[in-house]
């Protein structure tokens, strides 16, 4: 565990100063306990023995009376003569509920402290108050201009208040075998991250390195899973009224990786307790269900195997890219209309491949509503434990381009 420790401020960390400090690539995650821990990360070109974040509940207190975390530190190596930035994990731990957080990142015993960002913790699962959870979605974002857009616009959004967390379901730097552009995107979406925390899930994209530089830049809410690891490919948390499950759709050996992902998904549905997390949504990279014309049919293995799970435990949202368009089915069981979950896919975060705008014709029944001329990105809105409202937004303009109602029955 993270030694802890009280550092006393230096001269070059007073808070509200603007960040000198050897930081950058700045994101932040909750943990399995969502009121009271979250993990903090970040990059440094430098080594440095002393690396912590401090925090505090108020931006005056950073330099008074804060709580330091002595981060754990590593960097990794690829081919192409690719050497990583020093990594910096701090996991802030005996959070208060529904209370906001001033924090910096850097090293109190050197050369200072970073830029000053907050974040704000969720309200107890347990609570008698109605909660309401306002989740941004969408995937396959890359590091253009439109993706600038797209960060930009829902970091307005983080601002207000108006989202609570992001989901990112895969195809993140699209950096490929250019491994430094992790470090551009890093970079890129730091303004956004620092106080928003984003679930992440992987994309084909972040098979080029064998998902290397994807376990390593993101902790994920929970330590260990159901496949072992200490990055877990797939996970579940519970925020506020919602429950999210992020799943790997990308692998090597097929079945057998799908079935032991599918045994954990089993367990983590049904142990499900809708009086306390009513919605339950699903997260992976390739759509189940798509009418466009690339990428049809492209996760027809994991749809086959996983689907009917999915309606016999009720699940409300599947989420999903990789197809670079927007759509929204209607409830959706095995391509029939009526009953089982709505799939969204968002795959318009902003990536160098561009959109795909060629569709079906005529669309299939399922299919309610279809783009693939704009970027954009969804916001899904947890009202209570039994509506929801849903929008797809451009990233250029700010305007709903889709929305919806989703109802479900009270618990």
């Amino acid at each position: 565990p993270p030694r802890v420790a009280a550092l006393l401020a230096t001269p070059t960390a007073a808070a509200g100063a603007a960040g000198t400090a050897d930081v950058e690539q700045v994101h932040v995650m909750f943990g399995a306990d969502a009121t009271s821990t979250w993990h903090v990360q970040w990059a440094s070109q430098q080594w440095h023995a002393d690396a912590a974040a401090r925090y505090a509940t108020s931006r005056a207190a950073l330099a008074t009376n804060a709580t330091a975390v002595v981060a754990d530190s590593q960097r990794y190596y690829l081919p192409v003569e690719y050497v990583s930035p020093w990594l910096h994990t701090a996991t802030l731990t005996n959070l208060r509920a529904n209370t906001t957080y001033f924090y910096q990142c850097g090293d109190g015993a050197g050369d200072g402290w970073g830029d000053v960002f907050n974040f704000t913790t969720p309200v107890p699962l347990s609570t008698s108050s109605p909660r309401r959870t306002r989740i941004a979605m969408v995937g396959d974002v890359g590091q253009t201009a439109n993706s600038a857009a797209t960060i930009a616009s829902i970091a307005k959004l983080a601002t207000s208040g108006a989202v609570d967390f992001m989901m990112l379901p895969g195809d993140l730097s699209y950096a490929n075998f250019d491994f430094k552009r992790w470090d551009s995107w890093g970079r890129l979406v730091q303004p956004l991250f620092s106080t928003l925390p984003v679930a992440v899930a992987p994309g084909n994209h972040e098979l080029f390195d064998l998902f290397e530089s994807y376990t390593r830049r993101f902790r994920m809410p929970v330590s260990k899973n159901g496949d072992g690891g200490e990055q877990p490919m797939y996970y579940s948390v519970e925020y506020q009224n919602v429950h999210i499950v992020a799943l790997n759709a990308e692998t090597f050996d097929g079945h057998l990786h799908f079935e032991k992902q599918y045994q954990w998904l089993k367990a983590d549905l049904q142990s499900v307790v809708r009086s306390r997390t009513p919605w339950v949504i699903v997260f992976f990279h390739e759509p189940f269900y798509c009418s466009n014309k690339i990428h049809e049919n492209s996760n027809w293995m994991m749809r086959v195997e996983y689907e009917q799970l999915m309606l016999d435990t009720k699940v409300d949202v599947v989420l999903a890219g990789h197809v670079h368009a927007y759509e929204r089915t209607t409830r959706i069981a095995h391509g029939k209309v009526g009953s089982g979950p709505v799939h969204l896919t968002v795959g318009t975060g902003g990536n160098h491949e561009g959109l795909y705008d060629h569709w079906e014709t005529p669309p299939p029944a399922w299919s309610v509503f279809h783009q693939g001329s704009s970027y954009g990105y969804g916001v899904f809105d947890a009202v209570n434990a039994t509506t929801a409202t849903w929008q797809y937004v451009s990233s250029s303009t700010g305007a709903v381009l889709d929305s919806a109602v989703f109802t479900r029955a009270a618990a």
